[in-house]
């Protein structure tokens, strides 16, 4: 009876073996390449001049642009152009000034790199010329048991249409901050002898701005500023709320109100 001898091959061999494949892989797939090219290029925009009356001046010049973070920056000429070259590949927040209007932003604008980048217009809202002296609640009109009405009385006579906005929240610390507030409303209003002819009429579903709706029974604290007057207001969102923070108004002149949700 014949058996088959078996044939034992060194591992010494085949570890020799694939050493020499993988040296023929790594000649096939050649050396790594350098590293691609760093863009850059330059980012431009518009700023537009807004009054406290809502009116726009034809000199839109002076406004400082600053990249947050660092020390780019650019002026705005007489159109209200200005532009940042240079730029790298990024992600960006840029801040406008200029002394006597508020403070605007652009947050998180992104840039690929090459060529030119316009972001656009951004307005830069004066503060208004007005404060607010009081604001009350006024008797539904007309028996509508379903709205809270509030009446606004200025610190000074200003008559024509101006505007302020509203800051509703469930604390009494309510403000213009983002993470103080839970819902928003800008309003136009028609002021005569300093006092608005036309009352504020809030519902359940005006409160839910944002939202965060209140409910009928709950206490609402509000919180009311002068704004610049017009359709053009100054804001932009606040990243860590998702929130609207509004630049067009007198931060330091607010006027506190409490009701109940009817």
């Amino acid at each position: 009876m014949f058996q088959t001898k078996r044939r034992f091959v060194p591992s010494l061999v085949i570890a020799g073996s694939f050493l020499a494949l993988l040296c023929e892989c790594n000649l096939m797939q050649g050396p790594t390449g350098p590293a691609g090219p760093s863009l850059s290029g330059t980012v431009s925009g518009f700023v537009t001049l807004i009054m406290a009356n809502g009116d726009q001046p034809a000199n839109r010049g002076g406004v400082a642009v600053t990249i947050d973070g660092s020390s780019r920056s650019a002026t705005t000429d007489s159109s209200g152009l200005w532009l940042i070259p240079d730029l790298a590949t990024g992600i960006y927040t840029l801040t406008y000034e200029k002394t006597g209007y508020g403070i605007a932003k652009s947050v998180q604008v992104q840039y690929v790199g090459g060529g030119n980048r316009n972001i656009g217009n951004v307005n830069l809202c004066q503060p208004p010329a007005f404060g607010i002296d009081s604001v009350w609640t006024r008797m539904p009109k007309g028996g509508d048991s379903n709205s809270v009405y509030l009446a606004v009385q200025l610190a000074s006579v200003v008559t024509g249409p101006y505007k302020v906005i509203l800051f509703f929240g469930n604390e009494a610390s309510v403000s213009w901050k983002p993470a103080t507030y839970q819902a928003s409303s800008p309003e136009n209003m028609l002021f005569k002898d300093g006092v608005d002819s036309t009352s504020i009429r809030l519902q359940p579903i005006n409160l839910a701005t944002d939202g965060y709706p209140f409910n009928s029974g709950d206490t609402v604290y509000g919180a009311v500023y002068a704004a610049t007057s017009g359709t053009n207001n100054s804001s932009y969102i606040d990243i860590t709320t998702g929130k609207t923070v509004f630049t067009d108004i007198d931060t330091s002149g607010a006027k506190m109100i409490l009701f109940v949700v009817p």
